[in-house]
Formats: C-alpha cells, sequence, structure tokens
C-alpha cells in the first residue's frame, strides 16, 4: 500500500517523496496555511469605494502593480510616503522604477500627497486634510490607489478623512 505524507501545507509541499508523513516538527518550522501571504496585492490591501478608491502597502513587485492596474483598473496611485525624501526613497526604491514603467507603457498617474505620519496631527488640522484629501483625489484618475508602507497606519488615518469629505460632499464621483 502507498502512503502519500501530507504536511501542514499541502497546498505548498504535499508528497515528500519518502512515503511518510512529514514530522510533527517539521510542520511547525513551515510557515502554515493560515499565515501565507498572498505576493499579488500589496499589504493590507482594501477597497474604500468600489471603483474608486483603495488603500494599502508599498506595491513591492510587478505582480502586485499587475493586480491593481489589470484586476483592479487602478489608473493613479497616490503615495502618502515623500517620493523626494532620501530618508522616504528607500521605501520606494522597487515601487518607482515599477510605477515608472507602467507609466510608460499603461499611462499610469502617480503622484504624492504631504500628509503627517502621526494621527494627533492629521486631526488636530482634521478639516484642512479634509478639503486637500479631496481636492487632490478629485484631480486624479479614477480609480485610485492610495498607500503607505504599510497600509495599516496613515492609509487608514486617510481612508477616515475620505469619509468625512465623502458625507461633506467634497468627492465628485464622475
Amino acid at each position: 500500500m502507498l502512503s502519500i505524507g501530507f504536511s501542514q501545507n499541502s497546498y505548498n509541499y504535499g508528497f515528500n517523496g519518502k512515503n511518510t508523513f512529514k514530522s510533527s516538527e517539521s510542520c511547525y518550522n513551515e510557515p502554515s496555511i493560515w499565515d501565507r501571504r498572498d505576493n499579488n496585492t500589496p499589504d493590507n490591501f482594501k477597497e474604500i469605494k468600489k471603483e474608486f478608491l483603495y488603500r494599502g502597502g508599498v506595491i513591492q513587485n510587478q505582480a502586485q502593480l499587475d493586480f491593481l492596474i489589470h484586476e483592479k483598473g487602478i489608473k493613479s496611485v497616490l503615495s502618502f510616503i515623500n517620493p523626494y525624501s532620501q530618508e522616504d526613497k528607500k521605501f520606494l526604491k522597487t515601487e518607482l522604477p515599477l510605477i515608472n514603467n507602467a507609466k510608460e507603457k499603461t499611462g499610469l498617474n502617480f503622484d504624492y500627497y504631504d500628509c503627517f505620519l502621526r494621527r494627533d496631527e492629521i486631526y488636530e488640522n482634521e478639516q484642512k486634510y479634509i478639503t486637500e484629501y479631496a481636492e487632490k483625489i478629485n484631480k486624479m484618475p479614477k480609480p485610485i490607489y492610495a498607500h503607505c508602507f504599510h497600509g495599516s497606519d496613515t492609509s487608514k488615518w486617510m481612508e477616515d478623512i475620505f469619509w468625512k469629505a465623502h458625507k461633506q460632499n467634497l468627492i465628485k464621483y464622475d
């Protein structure tokens, strides 16, 4: 009788070639199927308003950019990371060449929105950010992918700012 061995990650490892199950010790050293990440979407990717605005982290590879352009129809990328700052530029070292290549091939638009990275600074001047962010979004081709470093802090705060601008009827959906 043939015994097929499956690991905790059968999608990735499957049959181990020795007709036995992997030891439980080796399973703990491998990433769980529950912990795996989809490298085809940016970190913390989220739809804010379908076919209008999405948010997440830095675009790290061509597959992520292809997902945004071909599956979500993204026409603009709005970065909350300053591409002119030497300190911040290191976070965009992979993304900027991808964006520049896509600009030439697809006409993808790239812009930067200067917002603070600390929540208290954003909310101290909340109406200023609501108005400025709405103006920035209204000028860009839609749909837009807005991102910070990891897609969890500034992107989330700016999502809140977007919804406040929406409630004030500052967002143009045409």
